[in-house]
């Protein structure tokens, strides 16, 4: 068993902030490290830390385990908030509604998720179950028998692997941007699309771990580096941001290139903020909650807003979509803080204690003999 890395524990904490802190419109301030730059690839580069490639699962229990850990809360929540849609429009929240369909709480989260607003950001969960299913169930398969045959050979079996991932996500930019320029425009193509792209960065994940290449990185020599190559990069180019949520990609090498110096830069700076006991405790802390933080931060995000309407500062009316922010260039700070504080308090303090009291009282005492 692997031991615990609190850098990996502090990076998740410094990836689900920048998620945040997009979805609050603040990624100006991460120049060039823009949090649309980088952060979705992160997460799943995170995950391929702990692929084992020599590790053979069951496919049914693998895929009921992941399925219960992660797409069951999202249509749960997906019926939460719809529900939670139909409420808030009594309250005057009408640009907020939607209307209920079983349709979309069941199947939405595998193409836009954006249904009913709160729930935009679960289209990565169902991307990472799929993922994670095709690693566990169809590569270790077809690695097996190439590892045999190329016994000794190791890294230049992974190094292949490598290239054609590489080759996958170059395709899914490719095929993205033609898709977007003749169409049509589906969200199974982009469904695809994005699971060719994200493979990639699971695979670097793996890589990283097993050949331990991240121990360079902690490195301020190695992160002025990757600090001036991104700069680079954001001023000759475009733009540096991509949006992996709909695969639009402006160019059809910079994502790849973008979310690379972006993961080692972000590496570099958990693992010096892991050498310090308080500032790694309040990441590893927030980095831990990062599966509640992606589902309730839109939802955080409103409840600020909804204290802006009882303070008189705008009307309900006003709040036009679930990302909405009231003067966003002073109050970003606000939201990104409700952004992370209210659903892991929400999460410990309502959802745990429900869920334990829903467990208890399934579980029915053995009968007297």
């Amino acid at each position: 068993m692997r031991e615990r890395d609190t850098t990996v524990d502090v990076l998740r904490g410094l990836g689900i902030i920048a998620v945040v802190a997009g979805h609050a419109w603040s990624g100006t301030g991460w120049t060039p490290f823009s949090p649309y730059s980088f952060h979705m690839p992160l997460f799943f580069f995170l995950s391929g830390l702990f692929f084992r490639e020599d590790k053979f699962e069951a496919p049914v229990a693998f895929v009921l385990r992941n399925a219960r850990t992660l797409l069951l809360p999202t249509t749960i929540f997906f019926l939460v908030y719809a529900l939670v849609c139909q409420v808030i429009r009594a309250a005057g929240f009408v640009k907020l509604w939607q209307p209920f369909s079983v349709s979309k709480v069941l199947f939405d989260q595998f193409g836009s998720a954006s249904a009913y607003g709160f729930t935009s950001p679960y289209w990565f969960i169902t991307c990472l179950f799929f993922v994670r299913v095709y690693f566990a169930l169809v590569h270790t398969r077809a690695n097996a028998p190439l590892a045999r045959a190329t016994r000794g050979h190791e890294a230049v079996l992974q190094m292949g692997w490598g290239l054609l991932y590489l080759a996958g996500a170059g395709c899914a930019i490719y095929f993205a941007k033609v898709m977007y320029l003749e169409g049509p425009v589906t969200y199974l193509k982009i469904g695809l699309l994005r699971i060719a792209f994200a493979a990639f960065f699971y695979y670097v994940g793996y890589l990283a771990a097993h050949w331990k290449v991240t121990r360079f990185l902690p490195n301020v020599l190695v992160l002025v580096v990757l600090y001036v190559i991104q700069q680079q990069l954001w001023a000759t180019g475009k733009t540096l941001d991509f949006w992996m949520q709909i695969m639009k990609f402006e160019h059809p090498i910079l994502p790849v290139v973008t979310s690379l110096t972006g993961i080692a830069f972000m590496y570099g700076v958990a693992g010096i903020i892991s050498s310090n006991p308080a500032s790694s405790r309040v990441l590893a802390f927030i980095g831990a909650n990062a599966l509640p933080i992606v589902f309730h931060q839109l939802f955080a995000f409103f409840l600020v807003n909804v204290a802006l309407c009882g303070l008189g500062f705008i009307k309900p009316v006003d709040v036009n979509n679930s990302a909405f922010q009231w003067h966003t260039e002073h109050m970003w700070y606000v939201y990104v803080l409700a952004g992370i504080v209210v659903p892991i308090v929400f999460d410990r303090h309502l959802l745990k204690p429900l869920t334990l009291l829903f467990n208890k009282g399934w579980r029915r005492p053995a009968a007297k003999t």
